[in-house]
């Protein structure tokens, strides 16, 4: 019986478990492939995790998780967040999250005293309000389009236009 790292038929034993180990990997990755990702969740760097963690429990409505030094995780329904202070994610992040009625959140943030960045804009493939965190991160909270108004000039968290110039036409998109 071969024992690790004896010769094998000329060739190493820990040369044949390092070729099925990297197999069985390839494997697995490609079965990943196949089935389709399985999620995301976005790390957004803070200065500070106790006034993050107040801010996204009482104005935004998440619940922590866990925590250890220099991150922590808070959720609401299927949305998963890490807030991480240090080294960590980038500063004045983006991030796009769906939401049953933007409306219905918009007035709940109302209440609760989240800073309203943007108003909810019909988008040709959202409806959407933009909400900011102590540090500048962006959540653009989004539902369904709505039919139902005219699509709304699509800005930036200044209120500047994206991009072109006043006349800019966005191009019309097919919902699959």
């Amino acid at each position: 019986m071969a024992v690790r790292g004896e010769v094998v038929s000329g060739v190493s034993r820990s040369w044949i478990v390092q070729r099925i180990e990297a197999d069985f990997v390839r494997s697995r990755m490609q079965g990943v492939a196949t089935r389709g990702l399985e999620g995301v969740t976005p790390l957004v760097r803070v200065r500070s995790l106790e006034a993050s963690l107040n801010y996204y429990v009482h104005q935004l409505g998440f619940t922590l998780d866990w925590e250890s030094p220099g991150l922590l995780s808070v959720s609401r329904g299927r949305c998963v967040i890490f807030l991480a202070h240090g080294h960590q994610g980038h500063s004045r992040g983006w991030v796009w999250v769906g939401v049953s009625d933007a409306d219905r959140l918009l007035e709940e943030y109302g209440r609760t005293g989240a800073k309203v960045s943007w108003v909810p804009t019909i988008d040709p493939w959202a409806y959407e309000v933009q909400v900011e965190d102590p540090d500048g991160n962006v959540f653009r909270f989004r539902s369904d389009p709505k039919s139902d108004g005219p699509v709304g000039k699509w800005l930036d968290l200044r209120g500047d236009r994206f991009p072109g110039s006043a006349e800019y036409q966005w191009p019309q998109f097919k919902l699959h």
